[in-house]
């Protein structure tokens, strides 16, 4: 996030799992992720909102997942919703987790098979809905998209791997995709 904050100064940039920290929310984690994860999920598209409000660009790091963003509430209210997916050879993964983590027990072979299905719904709204619809927060409109299909232009998210960048590289192909991406009266 610092080399996106130093590259974008006039956009407000939040690191999802913030709200975990700050908040209830991760008392609520322990006990239902799912519903927990797509109600942080709402909480940072609010954010957007009163970004949106204050005529600003919000970017959200982190745990979101398309799917989810779309079905969140107050997603119909913004004006434009951009995803990128990050990500990485599947060994680097478990080694900077490990990393990041300090060792602790995070990197799992539920750590492999979630960036799986990520890569997957990426490309494909069809692929195992259940995995974000099952336990999910009774508020989200799955209708808004769960009947698309693989190819439809309205299901948009880049892939970005970063496997061989460093975060400065990382930031810069960021910064690209995301001044691509703004409408031209907002550059």
């Amino acid at each position: 996030m610092r080399p996106l904050k130093l590259r974008l100064p006039e956009f407000a940039i939040y690191d999802f799992d913030q709200v975990f920290t700050t908040s209830s929310y991760y008392a609520q984690w322990q006990q239902k992720p799912q519903e927990t994860r797509q109600r942080a999920t709402e909480y940072w598209l609010q954010k957007a909102l009163d970004d949106q409000a204050n005529a600003s660009h919000s970017i959200v790091c982190g745990g979101a997942v398309l799917g989810e963003i779309l079905a969140c509430p107050c997603a119909p209210l913004l004006e434009g919703i951009k995803v990128c997916l990050l990500d990485c050879y599947d060994v680097l993964r478990m080694d900077r987790i490990t990393r990041w983590r300090f060792g602790m027990e995070v990197a799992s072979m539920e750590t492999l098979i979630w960036a799986g299905w990520l890569r997957m719904h990426a490309v494909d709204p069809q692929w195992w809905q259940d995995v974000i619809k099952m336990n999910s927060a009774p508020e989200m409109e799955w209708s808004r998209w769960d009947t698309w299909q693989r190819g439809d232009p309205r299901w948009e998210m880049w892939p970005l791997d970063i496997t061989l960048l460093n975060l400065d590289e990382t930031a810069e192909q960021l910064v690209k995709w995301i001044n691509s991406s703004l409408p031209e009266s907002s550059k």
